[in-house]
């Protein structure tokens, strides 16, 4: 049933970001989902910020809620605009 789960959480991932999860991202959501800190060393581009964003996002929307807070440092201020225009976006989809 647990796999079922995570399953069901991966699919509304991808739905919501319209992406295919990579394995590290799997595996980086489900740490994040027992409540544990990550550190994710990916290189530019590789869909790092992804994991931290879904999970704020899809995680706050599920019954799980929670109290958490996901904190993303990022050293790029163009980075950081490309993020925050994400999170609206889908902020405004249903």
């Amino acid at each position: 049933m647990e796999k079922s789960i995570n399953q069901s959480y991966f699919t509304s991932v991808e739905s919501k970001f319209n992406v295919c999860l990579k394995d590290f991202q799997k595996q980086t959501l489900l740490v994040l989902k027992e409540g544990k800190d990550v550190f994710l060393s990916v290189c530019t581009g590789g869909g790092k910020s992804l994991c931290y964003q879904a999970f704020g996002c899809v995680t706050g929307e599920s019954e799980e809620k929670t109290d958490r807070i996901t904190l993303i440092f990022t050293p790029l201020k163009s980075i950081m605009q490309e993020q925050v225009n994400l999170i609206l976006k889908h902020e405004k989809t249903p």
